[in-house]
């Protein structure tokens, strides 16, 4: 439902400038929840055109790694919320589980609309190797701060609950990246 999704975004792009307020705008209903998750349908798709859009002329089946890498990113997805669930269990904030991983959901798809044609930028090298480094580590703190901002907004947990949570989505993404390529991809 376009209405939702974009009142979703909005509160998404509202924490990325946070204002923990945005949290209001968000379903936090179990239906939110569950609905929150159709972000994949937007996310997987334009994670497969970059693959598809970055591979290596000589590399194989594009299309088969680039099926291969969305299916690492949604199990990636799936493990980071259990994941988070028990975290948050474990500190005492459970019940801020729900509207946390709607929030993180929602960020997802805004955080695809702004890293996809920074990540195409590189890889095409349409940076110096220096630049693209750097410009990628940045990246890579831009994202681990505004999953905590999130975190933030949507638990009200201290900065080191969020700074955990936000580094999780960092370990976990790159744990099942790393052994995906080398069980689906064979390195």
């Amino acid at each position: 439902d376009w209405p939702e999704a974009r009142r979703n975004l909005h509160a998404a792009w509202r924490l990325a400038h946070g204002e923990a307020a945005a949290m209001g705008q968000f379903d936090v209903t179990a239906d939110g929840f569950y609905r929150s998750f159709a972000v994949w349908v937007f996310v997987i798709p334009v994670q497969i055109l970059l693959v598809l859009a970055i591979a290596e002329p000589g590399r194989g089946d594009a299309l088969g790694l680039a099926l291969a890498e969305a299916l690492l990113f949604l199990v990636a997805w799936i493990l980071y919320a259990v994941a988070a669930a028990l975290l948050l269990q474990q500190t005492g904030r459970g019940r801020s589980f729900a509207g946390f991983m709607i929030a993180y959901n929602w960020a997802q798809a805004l955080l695809t609309l702004v890293v996809v044609p920074i990540f195409l930028l590189l890889a095409l090298g349409g940076l110096n190797t220096g630049l693209a480094a750097l410009l990628y580590w940045l990246l890579q703190l831009a994202i681990v701060a505004y999953i905590g901002v999130v975190a933030r907004a949507a638990t009200g947990a201290g900065i080191a609950i969020c700074l955990a949570l936000a580094l999780l989505d960092q370990v976990v993404f790159r744990l099942v990246f790393a052994a995906g390529q080398d069980l689906l991809l064979g390195g």
